[in-house]
């Protein structure tokens, strides 16, 4: 089969999308409102785009037309913390998907723990075993009103790595299990790992 975008509706576009470009890593959002309410949310058109300076990308799309309260809060503040999600944390960071009013945590209503951050005001989720800080870099905007997304640039500016998941200074994938997101309901684990030399 074949498809040609421009034949297609957003919504078919954008579940082409998921299911093609897979498994996307999850971006757990951390942002501080303006009433200094803490604000989670999960994304997965997320990934890193440069080394130096230490940038990562996350697509914030709109919902119905408007923008979402992480995206509203990035502007206005600044900054934000991005936390991996490991297989023990899928449940909380599936629910915290949800569409709370601004007024209601994520952390409260999923029962996860906020830490101080080092750097910016907005807070780490203590049972994520990765959580980056990170200042607002850019923003892009990107598609056409009322649909869309905007594209956040952020700068990491400090990281949290947890002990437990280190051999010798470095990130031991025996040890650490971040999932990935595929389409609809569907997540992959990262147990079942294999490896391949690069060539020189």
């Amino acid at each position: 089969m074949e498809y040609h975008p421009g034949d297609q509706s957003t919504a078919e576009n954008y579940f082409f999308m998921l299911n093609a470009i897979v498994p996307r890593p999850v971006a757990w959002v951390s942002t501080v409102g303006q009433e200094g309410l803490f604000n989670l949310a999960p994304f997965s058109f997320y990934n890193g785009v440069c080394a130096e300076p230490p940038l990562l990308s996350v697509s914030i799309a709109r919902r119905a037309g408007e923008k979402k309260d992480t995206l509203r809060n990035i502007e206005n503040s600044g900054e934000f913390v991005i936390s991996v999600v490991t297989e023990s944390m899928a449940a909380a960071m599936n629910e915290s998907s949800a569409s709370f009013p601004p007024n209601v945590s994520e952390f409260e209503r999923v029962g996860l723990t906020p830490l101080p951050a080092r750097v910016v005001r907005a807070p780490l989720v203590r049972e994520s075993p990765i959580n980056m800080e990170c200042r607002l870099f850019r923003l892009i905007e990107l598609g056409t009103p009322p649909q869309g997304a905007t594209l956040v640039l952020g700068e990491i500016v400090h990281y949290h790595i947890d002990d437990g998941i280190l051999t010798n200074g470095k990130i031991d994938f025996k040890k650490f299990f971040p999932i990935g997101r595929l389409g609809k309901e569907w997540n992959a684990r990262t147990r079942e790992l294999f490896s391949l030399k690069r060539p020189r």
